[in-house]
Formats: C-alpha cells, structure tokens, sequence
C-alpha cells in the first residue's frame, strides 16, 4: 500500500513538475484573446445602464447633457475595438476636429474586452465628475468586477497592456470633447443668474387692441354703446373661462294659476 502511494506521488510531482517546465518554454499559453466580434455586449450593456442611473442621481444632468454624454461614450467605446475589426473604419477624419487617436501596436496582443471596459470606466468617471460619492462607487465597483473576470484568464502583460490601450482611447476622446461648447454643461443647465424675459408675448396671451369695434358697433355704423373691445383694459392680462349655467324652465318654480270663484 505504502509503495502504490508512493509511485502516486512521484507520478504526481512528475506531472507537476511538466507543466512548470511546458509553461516555462510557451508551450501551454494562457487564453488568446479574442476579436471584438467574437465578444458578448455584457461590457457595453452593463456600463450604459449604469451610467442611465447615473443621469437619474447627478445634479445637472438635464436631456442635452445626458446625450452628449452618451454619444462621446459610444465614440469612445467603437474607437477603443475598431482596431480589431478590419473591416470597420475609425471614426478620426470623419467627425468635427476629431484628428488621429492612440492606435495599439500591431506586433502585441490586445484583449478587446478589457480594453473596452478600461476605455468605458474612464469616460464616465470624467464625464460624470460631479456624480455622488455613491456613484463614483458603483463605477468603481463596475470596473473591478470586469477586471477580475478577464484579469483570471489572460496573461498578467496583455491584461496591463489592454487596459493601458483602453485608458488612452478615453482621454484622446474627452481632449476632443472639451471643445463642443458642451464642457462641464451640467454646471450651467440651471443658472443661478437667470432672469425671465417680460412684455408682451411672454408669460400670458397678448390680448387685441382697445380701438377695434365690435360686430354691434359695426353694424351700427358708428361706436355709440359700451361695447366691450371700446372699453380700456390692460395690454396683458390671464384669461378666464365663465361657465354659464342655464336653468331649465321645469326647475323654475312658478306660482299655481290663480282661477275666478264662479259667482252666485
């Protein structure tokens, strides 16, 4: 019994003892990484539905600036894999002032998934700087949950290389967006300094000038009567609805007919 043990675990140190020297040499690789194309939209999916949380709970994400920070979130995502789709083309030369962005080199791997997700946590960290202390959290969060997942089955090189790839992509993208008009805009979607616009046509229904007849008038042919458009009133005023009721003649009480006493 003890000599079955003991070729056991010689077998076992022996084949052990392989797979370091097997490694060692490139033999056994870790996982190839894979071309976009063949990826899932889990890294997309989930980074867009946090940043619609996002709007929700960061102060001065009005509509216009929430789809600017989606359309520079999807620049950023399609520049970051469309290295490695050779039948796509970049988007640099294509849009406004959008010039030559960080290309990967050809001759080293690149994950596309972490690339994606490095590119995609880096926008939306500055696209919502001024997000909860919470949110920063939950990107954070994100972040590490999709790093974990690919850093188990990648090489710890091409791992840091795709993540570095990702992050540049990001920055060249928010260099390019500071320049729209748009920058930092959830700092002025409500401005404290704001002053509404008065006279007529502003805040209530101009009403018709005090010189126009009306049809009785008209007919008349002359402006005798306190017709209603003679009298002064005001260049501006709210409108109010009359509801008249009419009565119906059975709802009216009327005396009983008073009849003659025959005579006698």
């Amino acid at each position: 019994m003890s000599r079955i043990l003991t070729r056991g675990g010689r077998l076992l140190s022996l084949t052990l003892a392989l797979i370091f020297l097997l490694s060692a040499a490139g033999l056994i690789q870790a996982a190839k990484p894979a071309l976009p194309a063949a990826l899932d939209a889990d890294v997309a999916r989930a980074w867009f539905s946090l940043q619609l949380k996002l709007v929700k709970s960061t102060p001065g994400f009005s509509p216009p600036v929430a789809s600017r920070a989606f359309g520079y979130t999807g620049v950023t995502l399609y520049e970051t894999v469309v290295a490695g789709m050779p039948e796509y083309q970049p988007l640099a030369g294509q849009l406004n002032e959008l010039t030559a962005l960080p290309q990967p080199d050809a001759a080293e791997e690149i994950d596309w998934g972490v690339a994606a997700n490095s590119a995609l946590a880096a926008i939306t960290r500055v696209l919502f700087a001024n997000t909860t202390d919470a949110g920063q959290a939950e990107i954070a969060a994100l972040y590490a949950r999709f790093s974990r997942q690919y850093g188990l089955m990648l090489d710890g090189a091409v791992f840091s290389r795709s993540d570095a790839y990702g992050r540049e992509v990001a920055a060249a993208i928010y260099e390019w967006s500071m320049s729209d008009g748009g920058h930092e805009g959830y700092r002025r979607s409500f401005p404290s300094d704001y002053v509404s616009p008065t006279g007529v046509g502003f805040g209530c229904r101009p009403r018709a000038p005090a010189a126009i007849r009306s049809p009785r008038s008209r007919r008349s042919g002359g402006t005798t009567g306190r017709s209603r458009s003679t009298l002064a009133r005001p260049a501006c005023r709210p409108r109010r609805r009359i509801i008249r009721r009419r009565r119906s003649r059975s709802s009216i009480a009327r005396p009983p007919k008073c009849t003659r006493a025959p005579a006698r």
